[in-house]
């Protein structure tokens, strides 16, 4: 994760930036950036994916490498497709689409600093 000035490499350490940045408590809004895993582009001449490990082998889940493809990012939809991270403890009522009561606001966070990656 990068965030403008620090590199983070855990959420712990991205919400600490978040709460010195945005405030403590607050819901923190973030851009969703949807790949399907359903296409698979090939790779730019320039560029090959690492050889599978025998590590990996029978390890369910989806390589992300290979999905490059990105959905389009819709100004219609920027506000109504996001994820969100929250502090249980401040949040009265949430719902699948955000918070309908909580202690305090919803903040945007810049795309710069943090945005979610989501395979589907």
């Amino acid at each position: 994760m990068q965030t403008q000035n620090t590199r983070v490499e855990n959420w712990v350490d991205l919400l600490q930036v978040l709460e010195k940045g945005y405030g403590v408590n607050m819901c923190y809004n973030f851009e969703n950036n949807v790949f399907p895993n359903s296409v698979a582009l090939p790779l730019p001449n320039s560029m090959t994916l690492p050889p599978e490990s025998a590590n990996w082998q029978g390890i369910p889940g989806v390589n992300i490498l290979k999905h490059l493809h990105k959905e389009p990012f819709l100004d219609a939809t920027h506000y109504t497709n996001f994820k969100i991270i929250v502090n249980p403890r401040a949040v009265y009522r949430p719902t699948v689409h955000g918070l309908l009561d909580s202690e305090k606001d919803c903040c945007w966070i810049d795309r710069n600093i943090a945005r979610m990656y989501h395979i589907r």
